[in-house]
C-alpha cells in the first residue's frame, strides 16, 4: 500500500509529465503551422508577382489564388482586327505586345470589367486583344 507521501509524489510526477508532454505538443503545433504558411508562401504561379507583391499573395485565399492564376493566359483572347471596327468605340486603346504567343495578361496593365467586355488594338499588328468580363471568367473556372 502507498503511504501519503508517496502518493502525493507520484501524483505530482504525473503533473509534472502531463505539462512536459503539452509543453512538447504547443511546441510541435506551432512548428507545423509555421512550415504550413511557408509551404503555401510559395505554392502560386511566379507570373503573379507581376502584379501582386508576395505579401499580398501569402494573404490571398485559395478561390483568389485560382482566379488570378487562371487569368494570366485566359483572361483574353487574340483575334484578327476586323476591318469594320477601324473606326468603332468600342475600341478601348492600343497595347503593345511583343510575343502574342506568350503573354502575361498582369503584364498588360488592364483592369478587368464586371460585365463587359474590353476590346485593345495590338499595335504593329492586325490583331484585336480581346479581354473578358470577370463574371465570365468566373464562370469558365467552375
Amino acid at each position: 500500500m502507498l503511504r501519503f507521501f508517496d502518493s502525493i509524489f507520484l501524483l505530482l510526477y504525473i503533473i509534472n509529465l502531463i505539462q512536459t508532454i503539452m509543453k512538447h505538443l504547443a511546441i510541435v503545433l506551432l512548428l507545423l503551422i509555421t512550415f504550413k504558411s511557408i509551404g503555401q508562401s510559395s505554392d502560386f504561379d511566379k507570373r503573379l508577382l507581376k502584379k501582386f507583391s508576395q505579401e499580398e499573395l501569402n494573404n490571398m485565399t485559395e478561390e483568389e489564388i485560382k482566379f488570378n492564376t487562371y487569368c494570366i493566359q485566359n483572361a483574353f483572347f487574340i483575334s484578327d482586327f476586323p476591318e469594320e471596327k477601324t473606326n468603332d468605340q468600342a475600341i478601348n486603346g492600343a497595347r503593345k505586345i511583343d510575343d502574342v504567343n506568350n503573354i502575361n495578361f498582369f503584364e498588360l496593365n488592364i483592369p478587368l470589367k464586371e460585365d463587359a467586355y474590353q476590346y485593345f488594338r495590338i499595335l504593329g499588328s492586325d490583331k484585336l486583344l480581346s479581354v473578358k468580363p470577370i463574371f465570365l471568367i468566373k464562370s469558365e473556372i467552375k
